[in-house]
């Protein structure tokens, strides 16, 4: 999870986006977002969530960045007994 703050600065940077319009979209501010980019803060769950929505991935992709391993939900209720 060390890694997040290089995704969330690599995802703002493709995306265009300054830390300030970024912390806008979330309703944090500019050194809020640095400080997460920086490895400085981690966000709380709702703010990481709010952070992935923002910038159009998943939330494992923004924590551990790589797809979930866990199935579908639907998968899981098939493999129920």
């Amino acid at each position: 999870m060390f890694d997040m703050g290089k995704r969330i600065c690599k995802l703002r940077r493709d995306a265009h986006l300054s830390q300030k319009q970024l912390g806008e979209k979330i309703g944090k501010s500019a050194s809020t977002i640095g400080s997460y980019e920086n490895d400085t803060a981690v966000p709380t769950l709702e703010n990481a969530a709010a952070l992935a929505e923002a910038l159009h991935v998943s939330l494992d992709y923004l924590l551990y960045g790589e797809k979930s391993r866990t199935l579908p939900l639907q998968k899981m209720s098939e493999n129920r007994v």
